[in-house]
């Protein structure tokens, strides 16, 4: 397989968001799902071949990007040949990116919700939800949105969860859309250009 043939790859198959860790935002898909087998296996070797060591805790995982993303095998206890899952995650949210930037998830790889609490605490936040000013607002909700990217990232996956839902308010959770809906805006404008 060339690189060519991995982003095609990658770039058709129906990737599944990891709702069960979403501290860990990532997608992936199964070999025994998918319509080709045999692309799977291709692209899973190609990982290990054209790849690099990376970490995930004191685990050293062959990973590959392209175009943003990280793409590994896994999982990762198993040995490489009974590997049958891919997965990917946008490059800043690899293990080693969050460890450099000092934003590793405090309760690593246990989280079984995303907790909104950081955000829904988060001063600026709470003032958006007493503002009328709009361009105070737009600002504040682009801070707010950067502030906290990854939890953002995985959010749009589990909009209709209870474990969503009860953590927040209805006008929190419109506030909170109204960010998602200000994110995907920019980064449509900016895959547009």
């Amino acid at each position: 397989m060339t690189e060519h043939e991995f982003h095609n790859f990658a770039s058709h198959v129906q990737w599944t968001f990891a709702k069960s860790i979403p501290n860990w935002p990532h997608f992936y898909v199964v070999k025994k799902e998918l319509a080709d087998p045999d692309a799977y296996s291709a692209a899973r070797a190609f990982i290990q071949y054209h790849g690099y060591d990376g970490h995930f805790f004191d685990l050293v995982v062959r990973y590959f990007d392209l175009a943003g993303w990280t793409y590994w095998s896994s999982p990762l206890a198993n040995p490489f040949k009974e590997q049958y899952m891919i997965n990917r995650c946008r490059t800043e949210y690899t293990w080693d990116a969050l460890s450099k930037a000092g934003e590793l998830p405090p309760e690593g790889f246990e989280g079984k919700i995303l907790s909104l609490a950081p955000v829904l605490e988060d001063e600026e936040f709470q003032a958006l939800m007493h503002s009328g000013e709009a361009d105070w607002e737009i600002a504040k909700r682009r801070e707010v949105g950067q502030r906290y990217r990854k939890l953002f990232h995985a959010l749009p996956y589990l909009l209709g969860a209870d474990s969503i839902r009860i953590q927040c308010s209805a006008a929190e959770l419109r506030q909170l859309q109204g960010i998602l809906a200000m994110q995907e805006e920019a980064e449509n404008s900016t895959t547009a250009t």
